[in-house]
């Protein structure tokens, strides 16, 4: 009787000790898989940011070459203000109205140019915001990984 016991017990302990061995398989696997999907989602998120830097990148060379055509606008004007100034000493009318309306084209050019930059910059901004937000997901997505 003692041995029926004893060997009841054992059989109870090895269906317990497999019970164990199967929960603990079942949980690597689980654990394996949520590693790969991390994985997965940390390279999505990885090729997403490197879009977005390289936008970033793209519109603060688009801001720097649209500052510079400003600079450039800028100076031109200057030059067509003084050929304005001498041409009023040489009362040229005709002369004078063309530089007027050279003057006033680079100004809307100007203005233009200043639209784009403030276009790019708010895009610029957009970008990084657009950014922080995903990087701020990816924490919260990591934790909420972490905690489960």
């Amino acid at each position: 009787a003692v041995v029926s016991t004893q060997s009841t017990g054992v059989e109870e302990t090895d269906r317990a000790n497999s019970r164990l061995v199967e929960e603990r398989a079942a949980l690597r696997l689980r654990l394996k898989e949520a590693q790969e999907q991390l994985e997965a989602q940390a390279a999505a998120d990885s090729t997403v940011m490197a879009h977005v830097n390289t936008e970033v990148e793209r519109w603060r060379r688009l801001l720097r070459e649209t500052e510079e055509r400003v600079r450039e606008a800028k100076a031109n004007n200057r030059v067509l203000e003084q050929k304005l100034d001498a041409t009023r000493l040489d009362a040229d009318k005709k002369v004078l109205a063309e530089l007027t309306q050279a003057v006033v084209d680079k100004d809307k050019q100007i203005e233009e140019l200043k639209k784009e930059l403030d276009e790019g910059y708010t895009q610029m901004q957009l970008m990084e915001e657009f950014a922080e937000e995903l990087h701020a997901s990816e924490a919260v997505r990591e934790t909420n990984q972490l905690d489960k």
